[in-house]
Parts: C-alpha cells; sequence; structure tokens
C-alpha cells in the first residue's frame, strides 16, 4: 500500500471518500470549490486538508457542507441536537455574548 500511495498520494483520499461519504475525492473538491474553501459555519478559510471535514447526518448519511475540524468537532460534541445548540445559544446570550 506505500508503493501505491506514493505513486498516487490520492488513492486512500478517495477510497476514504467513498467508503465514509459514498462521494468521489473529486466531488469532495467540487464541495470545497463550491465554498470558496470556506467553512459552512464559521466562513473561515480552510487551509490545511486535515482541517477540512465533510460534515453528514450520522444517521441518514445525508452530506450537509464542509466544515472546519471545530465546527465540526462542536457539532459532534453537541450530538447535532437543535435543543442543545439552541439552549446554548440561550445560555451565552443570559451572559451577555454575541
Amino acid at each position: 500500500m506505500a508503493k501505491r500511495k506514493k505513486e498516487n498520494p490520492e488513492y486512500l483520499s478517495n477510497k476514504n471518500c467513498l467508503r465514509n461519504y459514498g462521494i468521489t475525492f473529486d466531488q469532495k473538491k467540487q464541495m470545497v470549490a463550491s465554498q470558496d474553501s470556506r467553512c459552512a459555519i464559521c466562513f473561515k478559510k480552510i487551509e490545511h486538508k486535515f482541517d477540512l471535514n465533510v460534515d453528514h447526518n450520522h444517521d441518514t448519511k445525508q452530506l450537509r457542507g464542509i466544515l472546519c475540524r471545530k465546527c465540526n468537532i462542536g457539532l459532534g460534541h453537541f450530538n447535532d441536537s437543535l435543543l442543545q445548540l439552541e439552549s446554548a445559544i440561550s445560555y451565552l446570550k443570559k451572559w451577555g455574548q454575541s
């Protein structure tokens, strides 16, 4: 496998995209390009490929967009729960956070 990875560095990326999200690596690159390499939540430019995450619904497997690592982890910690996220927003508003 090391030889194949060295000869074609996108091989594993394509394999992972197909296995994890049902899309090709080229389709993932198109998603990134359609968002101008920006996170769909915080809108920051995603500079490193390791910070680039394909966000998806874990139950339905529906793809939602490209997120930076921090936003993706944040959604994960809130279990994609609107109730938890709305509660967090209310909490921050209560303490004067914007």
